[in-house]
């Protein structure tokens, strides 16, 4: 008798995948990624230090996308990348800021939104699919633009 086993899926690999290749990028800034176990629209939180290594108010939060062959569009200017309402909805009431990550596997780079100011129009279909700008690669510096934006909205709050 043969018993099905669990598998580990491509899909399974590049999603682990993601996480490390962000993971990297985070702690070679000296701040830290906590993933987040069970998964409520969000795979890892940043949280940031000062140069001094004092931790600061507030984090970011990151979801991760990851695809072996991501849809460019626009001349390949873009990304395509199609979100669940549901997720976006939750995005959209959080206080602090929200990423969300397209990891292209093959190429191992990633490209990023910020969801709650790219998605503001009222949600009415089950999916939406947004647009990521090629030019919006993940980097060390994107790190500090995320720090930046928590920081903004620490004082709004």
């Amino acid at each position: 008798m043969h018993h099905m086993r669990k598998r580990r899926t491509r899909q399974h690999i590049i999603a682990d995948l993601s996480v490390n290749f962000v993971e990297r990028l985070i702690l070679r800034q000296g701040h830290v990624a906590e993933r987040i176990a069970f998964d409520y629209g969000y795979d890892l939180t940043l949280r940031t230090f000062t140069d001094s290594g004092e931790v600061e108010p507030g984090f970011v939060l990151l979801q991760l996308k990851a695809s072996d062959s991501p849809t460019f569009v626009d001349d390949g200017k873009s990304l395509s990348l199609t979100l669940d309402t549901s997720d976006i909805e939750v995005w959209l009431q959080e206080p602090m800021p929200v990423i969300v990550v397209l990891f292209n596997a093959e190429k191992e780079e990633a490209y990023w939104i910020d969801v709650q100011s790219a998605v503001r129009s009222t949600l009415d279909t089950s999916t939406v699919t947004v647009r990521i700008s090629t030019e919006k690669r993940l980097s060390e510096q994107t790190i500090e633009t995320f720090r930046r934006f928590k920081q903004a909205a620490i004082e709004l709050a």
